[in-house]
């Protein structure tokens, strides 16, 4: 092998390392564009979560205020038919 093939050898390694660098490159750009969309659907997955929690615990609240209140209509009607 002469020096000319030894060069151009060279060359070619040379631009193949380039080109899988390039390519890393690109790869590690896609693997953060995808870290950073997990994160933003974590938060609003976390959102919605504690929104849900918010409306279950006032849901709570009322059925324990109204079904007493609707008891009573229930009694109150049953005393008005039995008398």
């Amino acid at each position: 092998m002469d020096n000319r093939e030894t060069l151009q050898l060279l060359q070619e390694i040379r631009d193949n390392q380039r080109a899988m660098l390039e390519l890393g490159q690109r790869h590690l750009e896609l693997v953060e564009q995808q870290y950073q969309r997990s994160i933003a659907l974590q938060e609003r997955a976390e959102a919605i979560q504690e929104k849900s929690a918010r409306l279950v615990e006032t849901g709570r609240k009322t059925m324990a205020v109204v079904l007493p209140i609707i008891a009573l209509l229930i009694l109150s009607l049953l005393a008005l038919l039995v008398f």
